[in-house]
């Protein structure tokens, strides 16, 4: 076996020999690609992530009403980038505010994608009925393009 050894003098024929070399190689499947691209949009997740930071179900205080008989619905509270989502469960709905207040639209997001969507007003109040079975994720995105994106939970 003979090995060919080439001496590039200038950068066009080691550009032109590259290019051969390149040539023959096989473009990846599509479903590679689609993987690719999905990959890259998970590069600022942790920027559009939502915290919890209240969860009426371990609150304490509302624990010892809950046990005197006083009912009382699951308050949720998340916190993300200029955003936080206020959420009542109560029964079969969700009703919420956005703070600071603003008009935006909701997608109210279950795993196998068919979920609804809720327009906050001005307002930042919306409703969304009936609540989902399963897990559901809140996403909203701010006319100023930031976006805010609730973990999975079932509400």
């Amino acid at each position: 076996m003979s090995v060919m050894v080439a001496r590039w003098d200038d950068d066009e024929s080691l550009l032109e020999d590259l290019r051969e070399a390149l040539r023959d190689m096989a473009l990846p499947p599509p479903k590679v690609v689609a993987a690719a691209k999905s990959l890259y949009t998970w590069r600022t997740v942790d920027a559009e992530l939502a915290t919890l930071i209240y969860d009426s179900d371990l609150d304490e205080t509302l624990l010892a009403r809950v046990r005197s008989g006083t009912p009382v619905g699951r308050i949720l509270v998340y916190e993300g980038p200029g955003l936080s989502i206020e959420v009542d469960v109560t029964g079969d709905c969700l009703i919420g505010q956005v703070l600071p207040p603003q008009s935006l639209g909701i997608e109210a997001e279950v795993p196998a994608g068919a979920g609804c969507r809720a327009e906050a007003d001005d307002l930042g109040r919306f409703l969304i009925k009936p609540v989902p079975a399963s897990l559901m994720r809140l996403r909203c995105r701010t006319a100023g393009g930031a976006s805010f994106t609730t973990p999975w939970a079932r509400f």
